[in-house]
């Protein structure tokens, strides 16, 4: 009898797990595709429901902590990616992943730690050093920068974004000449790259190359329409030459837009109402023009 009612029961308890960890998986299964449709709250809820019926359900906390980390939510983001690293101790992703949540939280220290522990599991990994990089050049350790920069290009030579935090710290350094030279790098590798472009502009001006850094803040406003600094940058180039017209404060009040912190300034002292009154030739002409609105007006015939 004994063995009747334990079989029967065995089974039960089997079906039960089997179907805990199936609908566990069915959870995470439509986080994820959620998360492709760009439902990021759905595919949350979805992978926590998944995580609920299995607390160590490893890819469902990395699956979460991604989506966090995607719409800015950087510290429950940061608690996922502990589990993760709880779970698998020597998951390189879940400290890559929680070093870049500390970096866009400013929290420098931390993420150094953990890109640290990424390279030491992963020492060819280029962007660790990148990105460690980047933390160090934050805190003004531009020595440490520079060699970590260093070695990601040694590591990866068409890394764009090296050539670039190398030449803004020559730029830092007042090292200009070594400055153009990375930031013509970076562009010669990423044609695109607008944060570049602005940063060439800074040393062209700073090398008395104005028509240059004209045409880069340009190039740089081209390619990415939301950068504040090329619209400011572009408006004080025009500022400096004395050009205080429509066009120079038309890209400062775009800056302010944008939210960069001297352009409300920079508008206030040069394009009041006295300052920017100056308009472009053609303009000036139209302005001179014989008013044609009264001479019509005598040619009509009178209404009686």
């Amino acid at each position: 009898m004994k063995l009747y009612f334990l079989t029967p029961l065995f089974f039960l308890f089997s079906c039960l797990t089997v179907y805990s960890q199936g609908s566990s998986k069915d959870y995470f299964n439509k986080g994820y595709d959620s998360y492709l449709k760009g439902h990021h709250q759905e595919a949350i809820q979805l992978y926590t429901m998944a995580i609920e019926l299995k607390t160590d359900y490893f890819d469902a906390y990395l699956a979460r902590g991604i989506v966090k980390e995607e719409i800015g939510l950087y510290m429950p983001a940061i608690e996922d990616f502990d589990a993760v690293i709880k779970i698998k101790p020597e998951f390189v992703k879940g400290y890559n992943e929680r070093a870049k949540c500390f970096q866009k939280l400013g929290q420098y220290h931390f993420a150094i730690q953990d890109f640290t522990k990424v390279i030491k599991l992963m020492p060819a990994y280029a962007s660790a050093y990148l990105n460690r990089a980047e933390c160090y050049a934050s805190q003004n350790k531009l020595k440490e920068a520079e060699a970590d920069f260093e070695q990601a290009i040694q590591l990866q030579p068409d890394l764009a974004e090296a050539y670039f935090g190398l030449g803004n710290i020559f730029l830092n350094k007042k090292k200009n000449a070594e400055a153009l030279g990375k930031f013509n790098k970076a562009i010669e590798l990423n044609p695109e790259y607008a944060e570049a472009y602005n940063k060439r502009g800074i040393t062209q001006k700073t090398l008395q190359e104005l028509k240059e850094a004209h045409k880069d803040f340009s190039s740089a406003i081209k390619y990415d329409k939301q950068l504040a600094d090329a619209y400011f940058n572009r408006a004080q180039l025009k500022f400096d030459e004395g050009k205080v017209n429509r066009s120079a404060c038309k890209d400062c009040e775009k800056a302010a837009e944008l939210g960069h912190a001297e352009a409300k300034k920079a508008l206030n002292k040069h394009c009041t109402d006295n300052s920017s009154k100056k308009e472009p030739p053609k303009e000036k002409e139209a302005a001179k023009a014989p008013d044609n609105s009264q001479v019509d007006k005598k040619s009509e015939p009178e209404k009686k």
